[in-house]
């Protein structure tokens, strides 16, 4: 029956380390979810940055070009048609700085919801790293309990108090694995949620600031076109 008693602890001890190995495995996966979020987030940034930048220089150099001034006609019809073409692109100047000005103000948005969003994946990955060191307690814990018992083995402890006490580690142990399973899988399904929420968040900003940019790379395209007119 001694021999038993110890077969039935190991077996438990095995079974807990597979237990504690999967959950291990499924933190690392959440993990993995942060970071490509991020580098997606950055390269996704860096692109829409770059093509603002790029079409509000083809558009600045493109009015300056309007502005410059033609061969001068002896024409006094023609000088005034001169006059109201300089005029119009200086008010298409003011309109391009003001339009730089909405794309600034974008960009400056952008940078402040990445920087909130890496923040959030910071404490995201300090909660993760708490999980692990809660588990990690657990299972010294349950080292200790089979060191005690190789203790009492070795010792000759008599059957009466060897049944109490498997009867006591027995107790124990059901209710570490049970609590840890219990905070485990609520811990582990709440940062998922949690996970998919910023996920879906992150996708429905992106759509909306690049239906934004479509829109207003057509009107400012449109506008240059009409200039250009």
């Amino acid at each position: 029956q001694h021999i038993m008693d110890i077969r039935k602890l190991q077996q438990d001890t095995i079974h807990w380390k597979d237990l504690y190995e999967d959950a291990v495995s499924k933190l690392e996966q959440i993990e993995g979810l942060c970071d490509p979020c991020l580098m997606e987030n950055n390269q996704h940034f860096d692109k829409v940055k770059s093509a603002f930048k790029k079409f509000r220089d083809e558009k600045n150099s493109g009015r300056y070009k309007i502005k410059s001034p033609g061969v001068k006609d002896p024409n006094n019809l023609e000088k005034k048609s001169t006059n109201l073409d300089l005029s119009q692109s200086d008010n298409n100047k003011d309109e391009c700085c003001t339009e730089n000005t909405m794309i600034d103000n974008q960009v400056a948005t952008l940078q402040l919801q990445l920087q909130q969003e890496k923040s959030r994946s910071s404490a995201l990955e300090n909660q993760v790293q708490k999980m692990l060191l809660d588990l990690q307690t657990k299972f010294d814990l349950e080292a200790e309990l089979e060191n005690l018992n190789r203790r009492l083995e070795k010792e000759f402890v008599p059957r009466v108090e060897l049944e109490q006490l498997r009867a006591n580690q027995e107790t124990a142990i059901g209710r570490i694995r049970q609590q840890a399973l219990i905070e485990s899988e609520t811990k582990l399904n709440a940062k998922l949620m949690e996970i998919n929420q910023i996920l879906q968040l992150q996708l429905q900003e992106q759509t909306q600031k690049e239906r934004q940019r479509e829109l207003l790379e057509s009107q400012m395209k449109q506008e240059f076109e009409n200039t250009r007119q």
